[in-house]
């Protein structure tokens, strides 16, 4: 895709987000029910290659919630500048199957989900992502608490170019909990889901656990807030070790229906 292309791409999420943050504002029906949280993340890691690959996520979501359960959606648009990791429902993978290297010059090549062989070199692409659709019910607490329990369920379903690493071509499914609580300018977050991965042709996948906590401070009287996150997965392709990453966020909540942040992630694997 031609530079000005994928900038061209960059700037309608942008635009969409905006436009669904409107509507989700508190001019809604029902105003506090439905809530959009739009997000630019910028992740950066080398996997198990020496090439090392970054991308730059655009996301927008829309959930429905009420006190005892939520219902949301998520579609990222994703550049990403080399095809040596694929992007499935835990997260980043390295490769998707078996990993190929050539000496001598720093050339790189990888088995992605697909079957297809790909090389790190001359790669520049924007695509859109696996859309995600979670539920959450709470077992314990709820939204108008300062803490909550929940039970949570998560489908990736396979829309994303799968050649270019946006997505495996397969459905992702995941099941766990995930909790939060509130204590004066301090939140805390964690989650734990366990994920059924499905296989493209010619890959055998593990079934990894997904983990993530975070903890976030309210910056003064303002509508902004600031923190850190540590999230992973266990091992999904043989050879490899699981996945870690190291994040730090700030985050703008304009009103009780809209948020809007901005992430840089670290990847921490091997």
């Amino acid at each position: 895709m031609p530079h000005t292309g994928w900038v061209s791409m960059m700037i309608r999420a942008v635009v969409a987000g905006v436009v669904l943050a409107m509507v989700a504002g508190p001019g809604s029906a029902r105003a506090g029910e439905v809530f959009y949280a739009g997000a630019v993340q910028y992740s950066t890691g080398d996997f198990v290659f020496t090439d090392r690959t970054s991308n730059v996520y655009v996301l927008n979501g829309v959930s429905y919630t009420t006190d005892r359960w939520t219902v949301s959606a998520s579609v990222p648009v994703i550049y990403q500048n080399t095809a040596l990791v694929s992007n499935a429902g835990p997260g980043m993978l390295p490769g998707g199957g078996d990993m190929t290297e050539t000496s001598g010059n720093g050339h790189h090549s990888g088995m992605m989900g697909t079957g297809a062989t790909v090389s790190s070199e001359s790669f520049d692409e924007v695509g859109v992502g696996d859309p995600l659709v979670r539920g959450d019910v709470a077992l314990i607490g709820g939204r108008a608490h300062r803490y909550s329990v929940a039970v949570s369920a998560t489908v990736k379903a396979p829309v994303a170019d799968a050649d270019h690493g946006f997505g495996t071509g397969e459905w992702d499914y995941a099941g766990g909990l995930s909790g939060r609580c509130t204590a004066g300018n301090y939140t805390g977050a964690a989650s734990l889901f366990y994920w059924w991965m499905g296989d493209p042709e010619g890959t055998d996948f593990e079934n990894p656990v997904a983990y993530s906590v975070s903890a976030f401070r309210l910056l003064g009287r303002s509508r902004f807030s600031a923190g850190v996150s540590v999230s992973g997965f266990t091992r999904v392709t043989g050879g490899t070790d699981g996945f870690r990453q190291l994040g730090t966020t700030v985050m703008f909540v304009p009103d009780a229906s809209r948020s809007l942040s901005a992430g840089v992630y670290f990847g921490m694997s091997d």
